[in-house]
C-alpha cells in the first residue's frame, strides 16, 4: 500500500524531487480550497499539458497517461468521491484502488508537488531552540534526536494565482468529504496515488 509518507519519499527520488497531479474538468471541483491558492498548468489536451510541464521525459509522461487511462473507468461505472468506491485500475505497475476515473474532459490541469515535513512523531521536551530539556529543567548533553520526523509526506506546492486568473469551482458544501493529501482523483505522471 502507498501511503502520503511512500509518494513523498518517491517524489523526492525523482528529478528535481518534483511530481505532477492531473485532473481534468470532471473532477477539478472535487479539489480542496487550498487548490484556489495556486495557478495550476493548463491545456486542452493531455500531449500540450505535458508540454508545459517541468520534467526531462515528456514521451515517457504521456505513455503513463495513455497507460493510466486505458486502465481507468469511466464516472457512470460508479464514480463516488465520498467514499472509497472500488473504481479501480488494471493492469498497471501500482494499481489505483479507488476513484480510478480517466482523465478524458478538457480542460487539463496539473499541479505541481514535492515531498515536505509535515508532523513528528512525539519525542522528548524541547525548549524554544529545540534543545531537549530534561524534567529538572536543565537540558540533556547526550540524547536522541527531538522526535522522529515524517520527512516525506506528499505536498501540492502552491503558485500564487494572479488576480485575473479564474479558480476553478470548488466544492463548498459543509457535508463535502475531508480527504488526506493524496486526492482521490490525482494522478501522478510517474505513480498512480490510491
Amino acid at each position: 500500500m502507498f501511503t502520503y509518507a511512500k509518494y513523498g519519499r518517491a517524489i523526492l527520488a525523482e528529478p528535481g524531487a518534483k511530481a505532477y497531479q492531473i485532473f481534468d474538468s470532471q473532477v477539478v471541483h472535487l479539489l480542496e480550497p487550498r487548490h484556489a491558492t495556486s495557478e495550476p498548468i493548463t491545456a486542452d489536451t493531455l500531449e500540450d499539458l505535458v508540454a508545459q510541464l517541468d520534467i526531462d521525459d515528456k514521451a515517457q509522461a504521456i505513455h503513463t497517461l495513455r497507460e493510466y487511462n486505458a486502465a481507468a473507468k469511466h464516472p457512470a461505472d460508479g464514480f463516488d468521491p465520498t467514499q472509497k468506491d472500488g473504481l479501480a485500475t488494471s493492469g498497471l505497475a501500482i494499481e489505483k484502488t479507488n476513484w480510478a476515473t480517466k482523465l478524458e474532459n478538457p480542460p487539463y490541469y496539473a499541479y505541481s508537488a514535492t515531498g515536505g515535513i509535515t508532523f513528528t512523531f512525539g519525542g522528548q521536551r524541547v525548549d524554544e531552540n529545540t534543545q531537549v530539556t530534561v524534567p529538572t529543567g536543565g537540558r540533556s548533553a547526550a540524547s536522541s534526536p527531538a522526535g522522529r520526523w515524517s520527512a516525506a509526506s506528499f505536498t501540492t506546492i502552491t503558485r500564487p494565482a494572479p488576480a485575473s486568473f479564474p479558480a476553478p469551482p470548488l466544492a463548498a458544501s459543509p457535508a463535502a468529504p475531508r480527504r488526506s493529501s493524496i486526492r482521490p482523483a490525482a494522478h501522478d505522471l510517474r505513480l498512480d496515488q490510491s
